[in-house]
């Protein structure tokens, strides 16, 4: 008989157990790792969403979209608040359309700034319709566009290229628009912020459009802005130095009027919320036309007032664009006060005297000579120049070819016989009879 004992070849429970328990270890330690991975790449995934749609909106916001230009680009200030801006960009005129008339004259359909440049012509090289390349059309040298026999009441205006546009192609025409006039208030853009509905809108030329990007994917759809602020810096700000201050805002959360010529730089904070994710950006924008970067400026009050560098740092100051005085003749009175003055006792006057003569076929407007008063009210400079408007004034060669009335003198006022190079100025203008006068800076 065969006693033998067959064992059967396996594991334990105990083993099974132990393996079992193993296995579990390591699945649950892969899960984990994954789902660490997954639940990171989400958050980056929604960072990055958030951060690309704030960019989005500020590059919106500073650069401007196809209908007009943005903040960077602004002409001028209207108003500036903590949560929204005003600002006049350039107009593009589109309105003229063929066929266009035999006599090549194009009338403008917002009004004019009279003291700004002369309108830009552009003609686009392909057909109406088409993919549109300007081109860069020189207006008539002789009456392609007169300010003296303008419209100054309702600021209408027309050009005249010096070739003639053909019917088969495109134009636009670039200018500064006059918003002070009725036909020209919807030329302002206005980008806001509505609380109520947490969204930036951006107004223009009687059109309101929200200010968010396309979708770029499902995560941005669940995005919501909760806010968007503005802060104004003038030419001293620093954006590396902490102690830096933005403008301070009156009572109504608004810079003053008297202060908006000296803005050259707006801070943007904007802020969104993605189902918690909550994330914040803050962007500057130099503006181009700021006095620093060499602007025009439109004496566009009897008021205007404008601060100047120290004398080594002004490279420019000159009258531009003096168009139509009122009443000829008539007189642009210019102050300079330096800072460093005492009570304003050390405060330069320049006239201007205006009045129009006969010149190329027209009346048109010069300055008859220019007066120095030192200090107001005593006369040191009488010049006569009757110099066609249509040439800048220098203010820098008043004396000796630079800008020295920044003098401050502390004894009797003589006539400058040195430069010295003292401090910063201020510059007001307390009379103008004239519909348009430009000021241009560049230090």
């Amino acid at each position: 008989m065969n006693n033998k004992i067959y064992r059967r070849s396996g594991f334990s429970l105990t083993e099974i157990l132990i393996a079992t328990a193993v296995v579990s270890i390591i699945v649950g330690s892969i899960f984990y790792t994954f789902d660490s991975c997954l639940k990171a790449y989400t958050e980056s995934q929604k960072e990055l969403t958030a951060f690309k749609f704030l960019d989005a909106i500020g590059y919106t916001i500073i650069n401007g979209d196809r209908k007009s230009d943005g903040l960077r680009g602004a002409l001028e200030l209207k108003e500036c608040a903590r949560e929204y801006v005003e600002y006049v960009p350039l107009w593009e005129d589109t309105s003229n359309l063929p066929p266009y008339p035999t006599d090549n004259i194009f009338p403008l359909n917002r009004p004019f700034m009279f003291g700004s440049g002369e309108p830009i012509v552009e003609v686009a090289e392909g057909p109406v319709g088409g993919e549109k390349i300007y081109t860069y059309y020189p207006l008539d040298p002789t009456d392609g566009f007169d300010p003296s026999t303008a419209q100054y009441t309702s600021g209408m205006v027309e050009v005249k290229p010096l070739d003639q546009v053909l019917s088969t192609k495109a134009m636009r025409i670039l200018y500064w628009p006059d918003w002070h006039k009725a036909a020209g208030a919807d030329a302002v853009v206005k980008i806001e912020f509505d609380s109520a509905n947490q969204r930036i809108l951006k107004h223009y030329a009687g059109e309101t459009w929200e200010i968010r990007p396309t979708v770029f994917n499902e995560l941005s759809e669940k995005i919501t802005v909760t806010g968007c602020t503005f802060e104004y810096y003038d030419r001293y700000y620093d954006i590396n130095d902490p102690a830096t201050t933005p403008l301070v805002f009156d009572a109504t959360d608004k810079i003053p009027v008297a202060e908006l010529h000296s803005i050259t730089a707006v801070k943007i904070t904007l802020k969104t919320d993605m189902e918690g994710l909550i994330r914040e950006i803050p962007l500057f924008v130099n503006l181009r036309n700021s006095r620093t970067t060499g602007a025009l400026k439109i004496m566009d009050t009897s008021t205007f007032e404008l601060e100047l560098p120290p004398s080594a740092d002004l490279k420019v100051l000159k009258v531009y664009n003096v168009t139509g005085p009122n009443p000829v003749p008539g007189n642009i009175e210019i102050e300079v006060t330096p800072d460093n003055s005492l009570n304003g006792e050390q405060t330069w006057k320049i006239i201007l005297e205006l009045d129009e003569q006969y010149i190329d076929g027209r009346d048109r407007p010069v300055i008859l000579r220019y007066r120095v008063e030192y200090p107001t009210g005593t006369e040191q400079l009488v010049r006569d120049i009757n110099q066609d408007c249509r040439i800048p004034f220098d203010m820098l060669d008043l004396f000796s070819g630079a800008w020295d009335l920044d003098i401050d003198f502390t004894g009797p006022p003589p006539l400058p016989t040195e430069i010295k190079f003292m401090c910063s100025s201020r510059l007001r203008v307390t009379t103008k009879d004239a519909h348009g006068v430009g000021v241009s800076v560049r230090p």
